[in-house]
């Protein structure tokens, strides 16, 4: 980060200080980047934050289905997240965004400089993510798939 004095990172959600995962604020004093990072909080306007991003990252543990990672692919941001179920569903690594290993700091890091220094390829993957978002996590197709098992599970059991 320091190399990079025009960064900004943006932790969004709670802090969640009883988690042992949990981000401790005092780490940015540590590596002494606290002119580069702040801590949103929980926040409802995650579509304004997401048009201020260049690249999304969620260094997830454990992930269902990542509603975030989708809403940044829909806002055309390239996603640096863990290979994990729910993160792998949605990023394609190499093409709308980049996967990294659970815990694996060096990764992740590497990961978001990759993007950070090929803008170029970085934004045709923000591009290909939206494509994705649209085609394989549209409402109405979800909404089409859920109804469907509904009615075969109905059909099932009468």
């Amino acid at each position: 980060l320091n190399n990079f004095p025009y960064t900004t990172l943006l932790v969004v959600g709670s802090l969640e200080p009883e988690k042992k995962d949990a981000i401790n604020p005092a780490i940015v004093k540590k590596y002494k980047i606290e002119k580069n990072v702040i801590f949103l909080g929980e926040r409802t306007d995650v579509d304004e934050i997401y048009a201020l991003m260049d690249i999304f990252v969620l260094p997830s543990h454990r992930e269902g289905l990542g509603i975030s990672i989708i809403e940044a692919s829909a806002m055309e941001k390239p996603v640096v997240s863990t290979n994990i179920r729910g993160c792998r569903e949605v990023v394609e690594d190499g093409f709308t965004g980049k996967l990294v290993p659970v815990s694996d700091s060096d990764k992740l890091a590497e990961a978001i400089m990759f993007l950070m220094d090929n803008l170029k390829e970085s934004k045709e993957m923000g591009k290909r993510g939206r494509v994705k978002a649209e085609k394989e996590f549209n409402e109405g197709i979800i909404f089409g798939r859920i109804k469907k098992e509904y009615s075969r599970l109905i059909k099932e059991k009468l």
